[in-house]
């Protein structure tokens, strides 16, 4: 909110600079103008943004590991996933946030249906949020090197030793106390009718590693955004359908665990998608 802030006021201040240097101020229909073009310079705005960052990030790229994620980055991608959400008329409604731990850190499960789903997490749960992604999001030109910088993991799916070194990395992140992460644990992006795929069990092995909170999110509406984007607003429910503390499940097996908590997001996810 804080980028969205500063981009409407910088766009005012130019186009009110624009009316009051050039004196067209006198013209009353002009003012009605300056204000109906104020959305185009906005955009121009937000242009300049992306062109200043993609500039720094020339500067972030790096082979190296990350071991504690970057502040500015996070600050960075935080607020830019704010303004995208804007650019794309999304309303995020949240529910059962008001559940999620402030006093450590946690894993974050849900399902994912769009290229969106990281953004209402990454941008409303506090704090920087470590993504589990795939390794080709990390080599992005721009915001690859950011997300690498806020602590991303990369996970490659064919690659089984290469998986495990990724499961162990975000359950220290986790245990050190260094940043909360999300990960989807359908494995993929869901493009089928079916509400929810086969969570892999293995996800969980982060937090029973970690002996963390989970919390589990069910998101929807997500995938409708490319579909009604310009013309109509999308309204993408995030709702937290369970925090589960680490004595609550120790007692289970990750196979156990994974269809508990992915019966309650595809509980919560048919709800949404049914009213």
């Amino acid at each position: 909110m804080i980028l969205v802030i500063i981009f409407w006021i910088i766009a005012l201040c130019v186009n009110g600079s624009i009316t009051y240097f050039t004196g067209i101020y006198n013209l009353w229909y002009w003012d009605l103008i300056m204000v109906a073009l104020l959305p185009i310079t906005y955009l121009l705005v937000v242009g300049i943004y992306i062109a200043i960052v993609a500039f720094i990030s020339l500067f972030f790229y790096s082979d190296k590991e990350i071991t504690k994620p970057k502040p500015i980055s996070a600050f960075f991608i935080k607020q830019s996933f704010r303004v995208i959400m804007g650019l794309s008329f999304i309303r995020v409604k949240r529910t059962g946030m008001e559940n999620v731990p402030n006093d450590t850190k946690f894993l974050i499960i849900s399902n994912h249906k769009s290229n969106f789903d990281p953004f209402p997490i990454s941008y409303y749960f506090k704090g920087n949020i470590a993504n589990v992604s795939k390794p080709s999001n990390l080599k992005m030109p721009v915001y690859g090197n950011f997300i690498k910088r806020c602590g991303y993991i990369s996970m490659p799916r064919d690659d089984d030793f290469a998986a495990v070194k990724s499961i162990v990395k975000a359950a220290n992140f986790i245990k050190n106390q260094i940043t909360s992460v999300v990960i989807f644990p359908e494995g993929t992006r869901n493009k089928t009718e079916d509400p929810i795929l086969e969570f892999k069990s293995g996800s969980f092995k982060i937090a029973t590693k970690a002996k963390c909170p989970i919390v589990a999110v069910s998101l929807a509406n997500t995938d409708e955004i490319h579909k009604r984007w310009p013309f109509k607003p999308t309204t993408v429910y995030m709702d937290v359908v369970g925090v589960y503390k680490y004595e609550d499940y120790k007692d289970m097996n990750t196979q156990e665990l994974s269809s508990m908590i992915q019966e309650k997001i595809k509980e919560k996810y048919l709800e949404r998608t049914k009213a």
